[in-house]
């Protein structure tokens, strides 16, 4: 992901709760009606979520992620996947998966709507693990727009709709939004480094 990360791997731990587009709204811009795909309808919503946060880098509505590391990379320690909402935990795995809590004081958050970051304040250590050598650092955090769709931009919003219309009318969800969607969403993209 980038430069510099640990060998970082990140997972979704708790996924949200709700979805950035309800059926009901989608179904109105789609002009569907009844209720026969509504299953159909929730699976490619969902579908359509995962792709634009891929795409964006960002999580859209508040989910727990973890962030898994190989070693501590420094000072600063970028997060993926903003806004950042907060951190939950910095700790250290051993071999048997026993967590060490990394004590708060030694580090603050830096927010950034394109690059959160973690940083190791002055004269204190950085998290130190000599137990494990792979995964054996984790940050766990809360990232997303906030806990319901009213919190996620509405140009994000508008193309999730447009890239499911899409989906919808093909029955395939494509790897890069079409061209009606990539216009509404470019703007919240967070630049590779």
């Amino acid at each position: 992901l980038y430069s510099n990360d640990g060998n970082m791997r990140i997972h979704v731990k708790t996924a949200p709760l709700k979805e950035p587009v309800s059926i009901g709204e989608f179904k109105a811009f789609g002009r569907i009606d009844g209720t026969a795909e509504d299953v159909y309808l929730a699976m490619l919503l969902k579908g359509v979520r995962d792709a634009v946060e891929q795409y964006l880098g960002r999580a859209l509505i508040e989910q727990t992620i973890v962030a898994s590391m190989d070693f501590w990379p420094g000072q600063e320690l970028i997060l993926p996947r903003p806004p950042l909402a907060s951190i939950t935990q910095i700790r250290t795995l051993d071999e048997d998966d026993i967590a060490t809590a990394y004590a708060a004081t030694g580090y603050f958050v830096v927010q950034n709507d394109w690059r959160p970051k973690v940083v190791i304040k002055q004269g204190a250590t950085p998290p130190q693990n000599t137990n494990r050598y792979q995964g054996g650092y984790e940050v766990e955090y809360l990232a997303g727009y906030g806990s319901t769709a009213s919190y996620v931009p509405e140009m994000i919003r508008m193309g999730i709709m447009q890239w499911a219309i899409v989906g919808y009318e093909s029955r395939i969800i494509g790897d890069s939004p079409p061209p009606e969607a990539r216009k509404l969403l470019e703007l919240y993209k967070v630049p590779r480094v």
